[in-house]
């Protein structure tokens, strides 16, 4: 019985691709690797290094080109003039998101609004978390985020072999503060384990053409016994880490806030707000949402990000004295603070390069096109998917009192980009070490009396 229902729902899909294929096959798309009847690209999507692989098709086909998986069809924008017409100039037809079926309503990404549908309920989440988040805003968090830089720097004193579990803590010590006004010490960072496993889950299934379910949306209802329904396992599992991630740290705000031990944050001062406004409960789900994006997005990218920092440093030491010189010449005898960022054009456009080279989503996350359009006279059907304080701070910090410098011997020879990272898809520096050593006794004492 099992074997006439999959193959039944096999026929069925076939059909439809076949129709999907035939109805659309005359028009006039970029040009792009020859696909399969039917299949399309699906056997040539990148499952690991997906960054790369885009990037040699782009050296052949152009600045922007076609893929087509199982019907559905993906343009690859490689350069900032063609995202720019399209994201810019034409942001009301390619301001919608990609309906994700495995992501956003298996594993119960829903609540992000960086994945959802352009309309009113992604513009109510992105509407209280700009407004909060506006420029004029941040700086009222950049005390907690300079006592976490300084808890870092004597971190790094004492244990540098640990920088990976330091650089974790940092981001969510940092992060938990900010969004829910609660202090992680390093015994309780359960939160951002569970948000480390979650968001893997995620960039794991976020791939095109990975799970079926997104090219088909009704296998979203197929049991898990049917074959080629593991998926629905795999959901399942992902989607308590998703809930989990969420829901912890927003209920220990609600009972820290009731116990009268919660600091300012994001959460705090939105609550205030819609209790003044008399706001209802769906008011109370966005602020719910918003602060699992804000702290999801905030642990993963950052540490991430200084991770490569470190890489860098230690790849480029010409580099890494260039901005100690000027770090010496603006903060003699002190370690810097955000006041002192426009004294320090270099060490600012390091971190601006930092985001480049050691970017943390080269893919980004995919747009969609709500209209039919044309652009330079090829067609992009509708549902086409379409694939910039913390870093300063704590960049400057760490250049200001430690010398970055690799292990005798491994790295003699400096290694090719794409083997510093892993790609899956978002970008990770492969494990390493280095030297980690604080300039001089002066440091020490910088260290040790500058911590809060």
């Amino acid at each position: 019985m099992s074997t006439i229902i999959a193959l039944t729902l096999w026929l069925i899909l076939c059909a439809c691709t076949a129709y999907q294929y035939a109805r659309r096959r005359r028009r006039n798309y970029p040009p792009g690797p020859q696909g399969l009847p039917i299949l399309g690209n699906l056997l040539d999507m990148p499952h690991d290094k997906e960054g790369l692989k885009y990037t040699q098709w782009a050296r052949e086909y152009g600045d922007m080109y076609h893929l087509s998986v199982l019907g559905t069809h993906i343009f690859i924008i490689n350069t900032p003039e063609v995202a720019n017409d399209l994201f810019v100039k034409r942001s009301s037809n390619y301001s919608d998101r990609d309906r994700m079926t495995m992501i956003n309503e298996l594993m119960g990404w829903d609540f992000s609004f960086a994945m959802m549908r352009f309309g009113d309920r992604w513009k109510t989440h992105s509407k209280m978390f700009t407004t909060h988040f506006r420029f004029g805003n941040i700086s009222s968090y950049h005390t907690t985020q300079r006592d976490c830089t300084y808890d870092l720097l004597r971190d790094l004193l004492e244990s540098p072999q640990n920088l990976h579990d330091h650089l974790k803590h940092l981001m969510a010590n940092a992060v938990t503060q900010i969004m829910y006004g609660i202090p992680v010490a390093k015994s309780e960072d359960h939160y951002a384990a569970v948000a480390d496993q979650a968001f893997n889950a995620m960039t794991n299934a976020a791939s095109p053409g990975t799970f079926l379910v997104d090219v088909f949306p009704i296998l979203k209802h197929a049991p898990a016994w049917l074959p080629g329904a593991d998926f629905q396992r795999k959901a399942k599992e992902w989607k308590k880490l998703t809930l989990e991630m969420v829901d912890a740290p927003y209920r220990a705000a609600q009972r820290a806030t009731v116990e009268g031990n919660v600091r300012r944050c994001f959460v705090t001062e939105v609550t205030s707000d819609l209790e003044r406004l008399g706001a209802n409960k769906d008011q109370y789900e966005v602020l719910r949402n918003c602060a699992g994006l804000g702290f999801a997005a905030g642990v993963q990218t950052t540490s991430t990000s200084l991770m490569s920092l470190f890489l860098a440093l230690m790849l480029y030491p010409d580099v890494q004295k260039r901005a100690q010189d000027e770090l010496d010449r603006v903060c003699n005898g002190r370690l810097p603070d955000f006041s002192d960022r426009p004294a320090l054009p270099y060490v600012d456009a390091l971190c601006a390069e930092l985001s480049r080279w050691g970017v943390v989503a080269p893919l980004g996350v995919p747009h969609v096109a709500s209209r039919d359009d044309v652009y330079r006279g090829y067609d992009i059907p509708a549902g086409s998917i379409m694939i910039d304080a913390q870093i300063f701070i704590t960049a400057a910090s760490i250049l200001r009192v430690f010398v970055i410098k690799p292990l005798p011997g491994p790295w003699s020879v400096r290694p090719k980009y794409e083997d510093l990272f892993s790609f899956r898809p978002e970008s990770h520096p492969i494990p390493f070490k280095c030297q980690i050593i604080p300039r001089g006794e002066s440091e020490i004492r910088l260290i040790q009396n500058s911590l809060p």
